[in-house]
């Protein structure tokens, strides 16, 4: 494999296209990013990598890697799910904690908060930033979530996810609170990683139960909240990712003035269901901030060029563009500054 350097076409545009990179997250395979991986972030600048257990061998590799990482873009957001429980990414090395059910009901409030807290910091030690947790929905039932939930209390689930966000944030990392509006009422079977659900939770039961952890997370100041992929007919027609009135919800009705990803873009949810150029387009143009593709290096080139192509012909507002661009950097400014 030759030694990496980006050719000379990369050279040329990488300027014109880091404004539009740092609108995407983007992931990959293995320990080590591939060539051509390196050189497609190395060109675009992307808002920020996404780690998983395919990509830690050990510590001492997981922060060489973050290390590199942080060289390919400008202050990038590292982030990983260490959930605690199943979804824990890095499970050896660091103290791993149990999931939130296992938290909410065998720990006692300063233990959760000792839990996040080390897990917050612990992470920042290995040069990650941002940990896409803590999962705050309201799950009253079996399902995919149930272990990953605090619970099917709305009072109980928004108190602890507070915790959850303040230790997060005392810790050394960013928090993102999720799934926006709120998969607690899945079925059992569904799965957005494989199909595209739909929930038929009705509005009072979003506004007086799964709203209210988020609501309660939006005044701890949590940084970032993640939406999902599925079809909610009370709240919106369509799919909920590509929803402006779903994002208005956060926006206006809860005044979140944070940052705003996307779940994966390569879930079978969205890639059984829309192409990559449609995804990406709708999503932003929802109000998202950041896109997640965590795989496929293919994917995530259609992507870029398809925001890239839909901003040069103007088929996205201006006024959304800089609003994104202003919370990004807001974002970073709050972060980085004195780190």
């Amino acid at each position: 494999m030759p030694p990496f350097s980006v050719n000379l076409f990369w050279r040329e545009i990488r300027n014109e296209m880091k404004d539009t990179g740092q609108f995407f997250v983007f992931g990959f395979e293995g320990y080590e990013p591939p060539y051509d991986f390196l050189k497609f972030a190395e060109a675009v600048r992307p808002g920020g990598f996404i780690l998983f257990s395919r990509n830690i061998r050990d510590l001492d590799q997981l922060c060489q890697l973050t290390s590199r990482l942080n060289e390919l873009s400008d202050h990038p957001l590292i982030m990983i799910d260490q959930e605690g429980g199943a979804k824990n990414r890095i499970n050896k090395g660091i103290p791993v904690f149990p999931g939130n059910r296992v938290l909410a009901t065998e720990w006692d409030i300063n233990k959760i908060y000792e839990a996040y807290y080390n897990t917050s910091s612990n992470l920042r030690r290995l040069g990650i930033n941002t940990n896409l947790a803590p999962v705050v929905d309201v799950v009253r039932k079996q399902n995919i979530l149930w272990e990953r939930s605090f619970g099917g209390d709305a009072t109980l689930v928004s108190e602890y996810s507070r915790i959850a966000v303040r230790a997060t944030r005392e810790g050394g990392c960013l928090s993102c609170a999720k799934h926006f509006p709120g998969l607690g009422d899945l079925s059992e079977p569904d799965d957005p990683h494989l199909n595209l659900p739909t929930l038929y939770t009705s509005l009072d039961d979003f506004e007086n139960v799964h709203f209210k952890p988020f609501e309660a997370c939006i005044a701890e100041g949590v940084e970032l909240i993640m939406s999902s992929h599925f079809r909610v007919p009370s709240l919106t027609t369509g799919l909920a990712t590509f929803s402006t009135e779903i994002v208005a919800l956060l926006r206006e009705k809860m005044d979140f003035n944070g940052v705003l990803i996307t779940d994966d873009l390569t879930m079978g949810a969205i890639c059984n269901n829309f192409n990559i150029n449609d995804t990406v387009l709708n999503s932003f143009k929802a109000g998202h901030d950041l896109l997640l593709i965590c795989r496929n290096i293919q994917l995530q080139e259609e992507g870029f060029k398809a925001l890239e192509r839909n901003v040069h012909d103007g088929n996205i507002k201006e006024s959304g563009i800089i609003k994104s661009k202003d919370r990004l950097l807001k974002l970073r400014e709050d972060f980085f500054h004195g780190r």
